[in-house]
């Protein structure tokens, strides 16, 4: 199902919560990590070492590969999109805008001031918290890895508004 699973993920990251029983990925090990003080919990730098191996991933895939492939696939991630409720509208299309939607993550600077109102840390900012579930992944993989994320992402946009049916 990793075609369906993909298709709703992408579907989702716009959205305040992200399903994680959706993910077509394992999610990285270990646990966030805070540093700071209990006062002022912050993003730990030891936290964006966990996402190394997803972007080496992303590092060694061939744009022009990538998207072969998703042509040649496409039939299937549509049927997967209209699953979701989506009869009138084009998977390609979607991808398109939440593509467009991530590349809006701002870039604030580091470390990231956390809070902890409860179990799980939230933004101190609440301009960063009012992000979505997408752009809050994005801050969390860290400045660097956010910055080639962006750039794979508009190099992917380039190739998707481009196909010639």
């Amino acid at each position: 199902n990793f075609i369906q699973r993909l298709v709703a993920t992408i579907d989702n990251l716009p959205e305040k919560k992200l399903p994680r029983a959706h993910l077509p990925i394992i999610p990285p090990k270990p646990r966030f990590i805070v540093a700071g003080t209990t006062d002022a919990p912050q993003t730990s730098r030891r936290n964006f070492t966990r996402y190394n191996a997803y972007i080496k991933l992303l590092d060694k895939l061939n744009p022009d590969l990538t998207t072969k492939i998703y042509v040649h696939f496409y039939p299937l991630f549509q049927n997967a999109y209209e699953q979701l409720g989506y009869r009138n509208a084009y998977f390609n299309d979607r991808l398109v805008n939440v593509i467009d939607h991530l590349l809006e993550t701002p870039d604030p600077a580091e470390p990231i001031l956390r809070a902890q109102p409860a179990v799980l840390y939230t933004y101190a900012d609440p301009l960063l918290e009012k992000l979505t579930s997408g752009q809050k992944v994005l801050l969390r993989i860290g400045p660097d890895h956010r910055k080639k994320v962006k750039e794979v992402l508009r190099e992917y946009r380039d190739q998707l508004v481009n196909l010639k049916p």
